[in-house]
């Protein structure tokens, strides 16, 4: 879960690779490295915190450079666990990924003369290098020979201080980017660190080797005799990493759900693609994810049940491998993440192709990513890419997307999407109002949130965005679970936000928000223009909603909710797009 960026040219690269991996820095950010030669000599840089402090550090000038961003996964954040990893000063490597068996390496190399002196499991790769490149004078040798004692997730960069012009890289189970320019190739965890300079990038295929310089690359598989081609990445345009006129890119994404939620729209609800993109109707539908891409399955299981009679089940990734599946007949899988590079959804995946599934289909940001190349089918997500750790307009894609897979099932639906275009932009415009409810709820450490029916997932994913970015102690109930244990926890000290939906057993929900305000709770409502709200709950705060179909209230509930997390981690002082300990691309199990 880490950023690597690294460059090779006929100039300096150093600035552009540190630029680049400012753009990956929501990949990790709690310490940062480069390494470059320099007259003949590996120099490395380190810094504990974000990539800025490299970058008011850097003295030199080199035409070939590797850098990192860390998220720290072995060892505290420190200089000596930040990469580049070092070896006799003769190697230089970064890495994304985990190492399984570095416990063993470690052991192997002590036997041999080596001293780890990180607790990163990434450094036994630098010392294997420099063994092996020892005996066998050849650094292509050395990476294959080191690679294959690996067990694990790997993208690494090596740099050699006697081979000064040239990179070399491979990758297993971890995404690697190559990009290339008028002076220079470039390597990359994401495509979007190299928007700035590459003029065109393609995803490395897995179990390769590469090796660069600055005119030229080689491209060779672990084991076959033909490598596999590489895939040409559509352009990934630079101002995706510009804040505009927005103090966060989170604000930002979410003012661009709208355009986003329209482009979503006329390409998946357009009866004319329908069968180009969907698969048929299956008669049963599992679906794995984590976190805000849990809830977004979640909430399609009321669509696809109550919609399209498709019986679903959502699965958490991480308890999905460890339990016993039943897979009924003609059951379609369908795996949702961000940035299709979520270790634990990929494990799902490598089970279940085992497990008897009709047809597999993917909902991802990124469409090189390895789950949108590992199923059957793959939808983009279409909202282009999010710098936010908290994820928003990609949940809210997610949504849209289920819907209109919901619909085509369905055969016939009174929905229209457009309708909803118009409700998100007059939530945008309630802006003083939430930030005045922001205001009231910032000194709180406890907050519950409660939903019913399509109320519930968005209750789990507002309470998830709000804990994510304010640091405050949230859980989300179904409102009728309150009288079967949270009730003790409810007095005048505990805030509890309900979103009540107008469609559906409203009397129910009255009867819940009753509940709490005879025992003081401090009630927060979204809601939907109901008289009987206004009317019951004067003292309550509330925060009148636009009215939309019944589908379509998710999404303008969580826009919504979205601002109030947003709005609520400002008046705390909060790191709202790299909050402490997440990072935005989960790749290690």
């Amino acid at each position: 879960m880490c950023g690597i960026v690294a460059g090779c040219g006929t100039e300096s690269v150093i600035s552009d690779t540190l630029k680049g991996l400012k753009a990956v820095e929501y990949r990790g950010y709690d310490s940062a490295g480069y390494s470059i030669i320099h007259e003949g000599a590996l120099h490395t840089q380190k810094a504990v915190g974000t990539v800025n402090h490299l970058i008011d550090q850097q003295h030199y000038f080199s035409n070939t450079a590797i850098s990192h961003t860390r998220w720290a996964t072995h060892g505290d954040p420190s200089i000596r666990n930040a990469h580049p990893h070092m070896s006799h000063n003769r190697v230089s490597i970064v890495h994304n990924g985990i190492i399984e068996n570095y416990q063993s390496l470690k052991t192997f190399l002590a036997d041999h003369d080596y001293t780890c002196v990180s607790d990163s499991d990434s450094e036994v790769i630098a010392h294997l290098l420099h063994f092996y490149y020892q005996t066998t004078h050849c650094a292509l040798e050395s990476l294959k020979r080191t690679s294959n004692q690996l067990i694990g997730s790997f993208a690494i960069i090596a740099l050699f201080k006697d081979i000064p012009d040239t990179l070399y890289a491979t990758c297993q189970k971890s995404p690697l980017i190559l990009g290339q320019s008028h002076t220079a190739h470039w390597l990359a965890s994401d495509a979007i660190a190299l928007a700035h300079v590459a003029d065109q990038c393609w995803a490395i295929p897995d179990q390769h080797y590469m090796v660069l310089t600055p005119k030229d690359h080689i491209l060779l598989p672990f084991k076959s005799v033909n490598p596999s081609q590489l895939s040409l990445i559509e352009s990934i345009e630079a101002q995706a990493q510009n804040k505009g006129d927005f103090d966060h890119f989170m604000l930002k994404e979410i003012h661009e759900q709208p355009s986003n939620w329209t482009q979503i729209i006329e390409t998946y609800f357009n009866t004319s693609t329908h069968h180009a993109l969907f698969p048929q109707k299956p008669k049963n539908i599992h679906m794995v994810a984590c976190g805000s891409s849990h809830h977004a399955a979640l909430t399609a299981q009321y669509w696809l049940e109550s919609i399209a009679q498709i019986p679903s089940t959502a699965y958490i990734a991480s308890e999905y491998r460890d339990r016993t599946i039943q897979v009924p007949k003609d059951c379609l899988l369908i795996l949702i993440s961000q940035s299709g590079e979520t270790a634990d959804t990929l494990s799902a995946l490598r089970k279940a192709k085992h497990l008897g599934y009709s047809n597999t289909l993917s909902l991802c940001n990124v469409a090189h990513s390895t789950l949108s190349q590992s199923t059957d089918h793959s939808l983009p997500l279409l909202c282009g890419p999010e710098i936010g750790v908290a994820s928003t307009k990609a949940f809210t894609a997610q949504l849209w997307i289920f819907l209109a897979l919901t619909v085509y099932w369905a055969k016939s639906s009174d929905i229209d999407p457009l309708d909803t275009i118009q409700a998100a932009e007059a939530v945008l415009a309630l802006k003083p109002n939430i930030q005045a409810i922001s205001k009231k709820l910032a000194s709180f450490n406890n907050i519950f949130f409660i939903g019913k029916h399509l109320g519930y997932p968005i209750a789990e994913e507002a309470a998830l965005k709000l804990k994510e970015i304010s640091y405050i102690h949230t859980q989300a109930y179904a409102s009728g679970e309150l009288k079967h244990g949270p009730l003790a926890l409810i007095d005048d000290q505990l805030p509890v936000c309900a979103a009540i939906t107008p469609h559906l057993s409203l009397e129910k929900q009255i009867t819940h928000l009753e509940e709490i305000a005879a025992r003081k709770g401090i009630l927060v409502i979204f809601y939907q223009g109901q008289p009987l709200i206004d009317s019951t709950f004067s003292e309550a705060l509330k925060l009148s909603l636009p009215q939309t179909a019944h589908a379509t209230t998710p999404m303008i509930f969580t826009l919504a909710y979205q601002l109030l997390a947003y709005y609520v981690a400002v008046e705390r002082s909060c790191e709202i797009d790299q909050p402490r300990n997440l990072a935005k691309s989960v790749t290690v199990e």
